[in-house]
């Protein structure tokens, strides 16, 4: 799941073109390739020169193939979801059963969702 860090254009922008321009101009894989190493950042897309040749950023970019964006139903309930499954990896490392971890994890994913 990737997380829902993105570039935006506020509506009271003086200048909504020049903002886009920036936006569009800070995406382009060559720009990524320099901006995100320097802040320890993974790109989001699989065309950033370098990335495969980095052992850990290669096995982002591997993941990436089957990563997917929260939708409109789970987006607003991201950091809630998100919250229960870092709760469940911390607990499954710390001893916790996995299955146990998991189910404690669904529980507090239903409950953020309001399916439980």
């Amino acid at each position: 799941m990737l997380s829902a860090e993105n570039l935006t254009i506020g509506s009271t922008s003086d200048d909504v073109d020049r903002a886009w321009d920036l936006i569009t101009f800070l995406q382009r894989p060559e720009e990524l390739q320099v901006y995100l190493p320097e802040r320890n950042k993974l790109p989001a897309r699989d065309d950033v020169p370098g990335t495969a040749e980095d052992p850990v950023r290669a096995v982002f970019a591997e993941q990436l193939q089957q990563a997917w964006a929260p939708d409109a139903a789970l987006a607003p309930h991201n950091n809630e979801v998100l919250t229960a499954l870092q709760g469940a990896l911390q607990q499954a490392i710390s001893g916790t059963p996995v299955p146990d971890a998991a189910s404690s994890a669904q529980a507090a994913i239903d409950e953020a969702l309001g399916t439980s």
